[in-house]
């Protein structure tokens, strides 16, 4: 049977993606290692985020880069995932976000978000391919 090491599950919640990215980079120069993250969520912030560019570019360069496969046919790494959520820029979004959860049920404080600010799944997707 083949032994796995466990795995390691670095959540970093709380800290700002370009500062993440700051710090993987200066860690990568003192140790000569490649980006280490298999996965980053982006969730829920773009519509807040003053420049979604950097936000983007910078949780994409935390990503894991493929490796190709080894001359014993092992499979090299496919590579990390981006994972990006955001409000769509529709009117049902401005009902349900804005209107809805702001001013009627106050679930949220009013001015939490601007209608303006939302993105198309268009827009993140050529925001994203960009940051390649």
């Amino acid at each position: 049977s083949r032994e796995e090491s466990p795995r390691r599950i670095d959540f970093r919640g709380g800290t700002s993606v370009e500062d993440l990215a700051s710090e993987e980079e200066e860690r990568r120069h003192e140790s000569l290692s490649s980006s280490s993250f298999d996965v980053v969520c982006v969730m829920d912030v773009i519509e807040h985020a003053s420049d979604v560019n950097s936000l983007i570019s910078s949780a994409a360069s935390l990503l894991k880069r493929p490796s190709p496969s080894s001359s014993d046919g092992r499979c090299g790494h496919p590579g990390g995932v981006l994972f990006v959520s955001t409000i769509n820029r529709t009117a049902k979004s401005y009902a349900l976000a804005i209107l809805g959860a702001e001013y009627v049920s106050g679930v949220l404080p009013v001015g939490t978000h601007d209608w303006n600010r939302f993105l198309s799944p268009r827009e993140v997707e050529g925001i994203v391919w960009s940051s390649r």
